[in-house]
């Protein structure tokens, strides 16, 4: 298929138009109504494609409309919709998208700030708000603790999805009704080490009982969302109650705030101290958790991907899994003029007790508004792959999984059970 794509029904919608059939316009919305945004059209000959293309139903007063998805794009006039001419029509360039992608997007209609932001800032734009002709809204719960993360999603927290006929599906993010529920428990945690106090959450498994065997322990990072938008204890009901893992505690820890959050997950030995000397005995007296380091899991996605492998890299007798999603292996510190930093560490050292899930999109790096460390470097995709051939190469036990989509939940929601059950499974 050469050259740009172009959506079908809006080249239709072009030639009926033109060709003088006045009620074209009303046949289109009113299938657009019916059937939902974003238009997803199938190619016939290509059954592993779909092309994709955002629409937008303006007014009088509508100037621009800008569309802020996770689909990589080498024109970046592609997020900037354009009108067909003498209607309401906005509509973007049609985009060439894997029949598995899912993913999230925000509209950004009429905003002054537009034409003169850089990319990396368009998921500022004052204006973002969901796709009201969406049928696949996605809500973010609020967190009024953290209204510094506001900016991560949107003023509003509203988004809309894109879920291509072959995207991952499945029921345990929803709770079962016959499944039983285990127990959450809410704290507030000091740490001298770091001078500050966090959240931190404690699941517990149904049936918990204190003086009983040891359970196995799942330390999580980026804990609010884990629990909220992961919805990770809703999983692990579902997944110890169809026996694809044993019963485990989870450890959901927080951070003060986005700032913080930066600060201490990339490889930082204070946080590292914190876990290790604060915060792990403090499980340990309240929770009956194990000291088998095979049944212990460190658990993230992003920079706490990276966090993941840094604590069980400098403590394996502590820790014996990582469950990296999109990690940010990357990243290197400011002295160093080489990035990758962990990935060298790991290849300069004996193979270690470790075994290791890492998983990553397929658009990760590629995308405009990523920050300027990843496209400075060579990218979270690129990391990824150079980590899981150096664990390949030091016989490190490996799965390896790529995805078709972005740095977004709209994936790792739902590869994170899998993820979590390979991982466990035995």
């Amino acid at each position: 298929m050469g050259g740009r794509p172009e959506s079908p029904r809006i080249a239709a919608l072009r030639r009926d138009l033109e060709a003088g059939d006045a009620a074209a316009l009303q046949t289109f919305w009113r299938e657009v109504e019916e059937r939902g945004t974003p238009l997803i059209e199938p190619l016939p000959d290509d059954p592993t494609h779909y092309l994709v293309t955002f629409v937008w139903r303006g007014n009088e007063d509508t100037k621009n409309v800008i569309v802020l998805s996770r689909f990589p794009s080498g024109e970046k006039t592609n997020r900037q919709l354009q009108r067909l001419p003498a209607t309401d029509l906005w509509y973007s360039g049609t985009y060439l998208a894997k029949s598995d992608e899912r993913t999230m997007y925000t509209f950004s209609p009429n905003d002054p700030e537009m034409l003169g932001m850089p990319p990396e800032k368009w998921k500022d734009l004052s204006q973002r708000q969901a796709d009201p002709l969406n049928r696949l809204p996605f809500v973010v719960p609020r967190d009024d603790e953290h209204v510094d993360y506001e900016p991560v999603f949107g003023p509003r927290w509203k988004l809309s999805q894109v879920v291509l006929p072959e995207a991952l599906r499945h029921d345990y993010l929803d709770p079962r009704p016959d499944v039983p529920v285990g127990n959450v428990e809410a704290y507030r945690v000091q740490s001298v080490v770091l001078g500050n106090e966090r959240r931190v959450w404690v699941y517990a498994p149904p049936g918990y009982l204190r003086g009983g065997e040891p359970y196995a322990l799942l330390l999580i990072f980026d804990g609010w969302w884990s629990i909220s938008i992961n919805r990770t204890p809703t999983v692990l009901d579902n997944l110890i109650a169809e026996g694809a893992i044993p019963p485990v505690l989870a450890v959901f820890v927080d951070h003060p705030d986005f700032a913080s959050r930066q600060e201490e997950l990339p490889c930082n030995p204070r946080f590292d101290e914190f876990l290790i000397n604060e915060l792990l005995p403090w499980v340990h007296t309240l929770y009956d958790v194990t000291t088998d380091a095979t049944r212990r899991a460190v658990v993230g996605f992003s920079y706490g991907g990276l966090a993941a492998g840094f604590v069980a890299f400098r403590h394996p007798d502590l820790f014996g899994n990582v469950l990296s999603q999109s990690g940010s292996f990357y990243w290197k510190p400011d002295s160093d003029t080489e990035h990758e930093w962990l990935a060298r560490q790991v290849a300069a050292s004996p193979t270690l007790p470790i075994r290791w899930y890492l998983e990553v999109g397929l658009y990760e790096g590629l995308l405009d508004e990523e920050p300027a460390e990843e496209r400075a470097g060579p990218g979270i995709l690129v990391a990824n792959r150079h980590l899981r051939t150096i664990l390949r190469m030091r016989d490190y036990r490996l799965q390896y999984s790529e995805f078709s989509g972005a740095h977004d939940f709209g994936y790792w929601r739902w590869t994170f059970p899998i993820a979590l059950k390979t991982l466990l499974a035995d």
